[in-house]
This record gives C-alpha cells, sequence and structure tokens, in this order.
C-alpha cells in the first residue's frame, strides 16, 4: 500500500508462498486493479527466467528473507533492482548460512540494497559477506506502523481496559505485544 501511496502509477505483482497468504493478500488488495496477485514461482529449472521474463520487474523486492537464488539471478540479469526489505536472520540461521559463506556471499552481493531489521541481522549479515555499503537498517514495518497507531484515541480506548488489569491504576501507556 505503501509503494502504491509513494507512486500511484506502479504495476505491483505480489507473490505469495502458502494458501494462507494468498488469502491474506486477496482480501487485503481485493478492490486494487494496481496489485495482481501470483503464487510464488519455483525457483528451479525455467521457472524463474519465465516469470521475469514475463513480468519485466524494475524492481524485485524480497521481503523479511526469502532467499531464492534463481530469481534474484535473473532479475539482476533482466536489470531489475533487486531489495531485500525487513531482512530477519536469526542466530541459527545465520550459523546455518555460515557453513555456505561463499555461496551466501555471491548472492547477498547481488542485492542493490539489504534492509536488516536491526543492528543484530545487520552484523549477521555484514559476517556472511554482503556488501556493508548496500546494508541500511530502516526498521522493521510490521513493528514501524504501530508506533502511530499506539498514539490515536481509538487505540487508547481499546486497550484502556488491559492498562487497568496490568497496570493497576498506574498511568495509562502504550502496550506493546511482540511474538
Amino acid at each position: 500500500k505503501y509503494l502504491l501511496e509513494f507512486d500511484p502509477a506502479a504495476r505491483v505483482v505480489l507473490s505469495v508462498g502458502t494458501p494462507a497468504g494468498l488469502e491474506t493478500a486477496e482480501a487485503l488488495f481485493k478492490d486494487s486493479e494496481a496489485v495482481s496477485i501470483m503464487a510464488a514461482p519455483y525457483d528451479f529449472w525455467s521457472a524463474p527466467a519465465r516469470t521475469v521474463r514475463a513480468l519485466k520487474p524494475k524492481a524485485l523486492i524480497i521481503w523479511e528473507t526469502e532467499l531464492w537464488p534463481n530469481i534474484i539471478a535473473e532479475a539482476k540479469k533482466n536489470g531489475a533492482m533487486v531489495v531485500l526489505a525487513a531482512g530477519r536472520l536469526t542466530a541459527r540461521s545465520f550459523k546455518r548460512y555460515r557453513r555456505v559463506k561463499t555461496f551466501m556471499s555471491d548472492l547477498l552481493g547481488r542485492f542493490d540494497l539489504i534492509a536488516p531489521s536491526g543492528w543484530a541481522e545487520y552484523e549477521y549479515f555484514s559476517r556472511l559477506g554482503a556488501p556493508v555499503e548496500r546494508l541500511r537498517i530502516l526498521g522493521n514495518p510490521k513493528f514501524d506502523q504501530l508506533i502511530p497507531q499506539a498514539d490515536s484515541d481509538d487505540f487508547k480506548k481499546s486497550t484502556a481496559g488491559w492498562h487497568q488489569k496490568l497496570w493497576a491504576g498506574a498511568k495509562p501507556a502504550p502496550l506493546l505485544v511482540a511474538g
């Protein structure tokens, strides 16, 4: 939605990898003519090349850490900017990726921008060989979009009961639930 606010003429193709993701995407964008929804292409055989040739993307924006090497390579080969947004990487995943560091360094080097969610992820991506000049911490959009909501009157009203139960008379403040 933010991309379309920034560029109302943009044509967005959103690919999803699960039936639940497809259902959610269709519900979110059912009234949008600018957003097409498709199942994510398999990342082998000729599917990535066919998909990139058909869509001719200007940019491939990968959310969190869906690192599909063949679709990334095809997008780059065809001149698309490749971005990893809200990049997440756990300590466990970092240890696994470290075993194939040469492969990961090559893969991460194909990105024009890697936007880790925080400093821990920044460090992990850097240690895996991501070019530091392409790393930018831009935050976690899932969290960041909650900040304006937390200051709204509707949010304060809807959480007032929880504040009473949790803080028993303490001054009301936003309640953050992570997980």
